[in-house]
């Protein structure tokens, strides 16, 4: 008889996820080295953090937020999708 796998389930956000993603979210950004130091948390674990489709939608949702609390008046003809996408969209614009 086969075993059967077992599914694992991933745990939800926690309030270091939630850290992280508001440390993630500054622009100019901090690098993960630094990020993970002020979490208490290895680099690594950043980076698989980041993995998570979960993790990356509230990271998105925080970026699109800090975008609009700086200019709410201001519609942008950009599609900001990823946070590389807002990044670039600050440094052509002058603000980094």
């Amino acid at each position: 008889m086969a075993k059967k796998k077992r599914r694992s389930r991933r745990l939800p956000l926690n309030e270091r996820h939630y850290a992280a993603i508001e440390l993630l979210s500054d622009v100019p950004s901090r690098n993960h080295e630094d990020i993970a130091y002020i979490l208490g948390i290895s680099r690594m674990t950043l980076y698989r953090w980041r993995q998570r489709e979960d993790f990356d939608k509230e990271l998105h949702k925080a970026i699109m937020r800090k975008v609009r609390a700086r200019h709410p008046r201001r519609k942008t003809r950009w599609e900001l999708d990823t946070p590389a996408q807002v990044e670039r969209f600050f440094v052509v614009s002058g603000w980094l």
